[in-house]
């Protein structure tokens, strides 16, 4: 494969946040506006998740997290950083992102429950494959709540005016996520998707579609909320 074309990046403050029984402190990252392109400007797809973690990791990169994605996204889908999902590059092919995000079944305690009028699944949250909390994660929906790990921990069946962020969660043991345009709904072009549902193993993970951002710079410690 070619190496990759290391762009221009910007410098990005990741803002503190709480929940879910965690505190992420506040954080800098450099990113990439564009997915990661070749020597020959082709963005790089078709790669698996462990494949592009590798690639990244041998020039001083890692992939982002869902939470890094998810602070990304506030501006709206206008924002350049999301050119690639929305078909705004020169192939007009809207593309899906990899994350260092994932969410592993877990071993421990009641596995599900409804609140709300809706199903919730506990989960163990990873980035760049360690363990940084535990989550109920909310049934596909609508997001209306985000945990620290950019996660929703809420959804709901409405959709508001506006760019929202469609999260379709498969309860496999272990899944990845990714982040793209809401291609399942076309009659929408302002919209998001978060994307839980591709096992490790599946073959989807290798269509030609899968891409990833550069992201430079260390994750910082979740710190573990005592409950007073």
């Amino acid at each position: 494969m070619t190496g990759i074309a290391v762009p221009k990046l910007v410098v990005r403050r990741i803002d503190e946040a709480v929940g879910a029984g965690v505190r992420r402190p506040a954080y800098d990252i450099e990113y990439s506006p564009g997915l990661a392109r070749d020597g020959d400007g082709s963005i790089i797809a078709g790669v698996t998740c462990e494949q592009a973690g590798k690639l990244l990791q041998a020039q001083g990169f890692r992939l982002p997290t869902a939470a890094e994605l998810k602070v990304l996204g506030e501006a709206g889908y206008r924002d350049s950083v999301f050119d690639d999902y929305f078909g705004r590059n020169p192939d007009r092919k809207p593309y899906i992102e990899w994350t260092a995000t994932g969410l592993h079944k877990s071993k421990r305690g009641k596995q599900g429950k409804a609140e709300g009028g809706r199903e919730y699944c506990r989960r163990i949250v990873t980035e760049c494959g360690k363990k940084v909390g535990e989550l109920w994660v909310p049934e596909s929906g609508i997001v209306r709540e985000w945990s620290p790990f950019g996660i929703p921990s809420k959804t709901v069946d409405d959709h508001q005016d506006g760019s929202e962020t469609h999260f379709q969660f498969v309860t496999f043991d272990n899944v990845d996520v990714h982040r793209c345009w809401d291609s399942y709904d076309v009659s929408r072009d302002d919209c998001f998707r978060l994307v839980a549902r591709f096992d490790p193993n599946d073959e989807m993970n290798t269509n030609d579609q899968l891409g990833f951002r550069l992201v430079r710079g260390p994750l910082p410690a979740y710190e573990k909320l005592v409950a007073a």
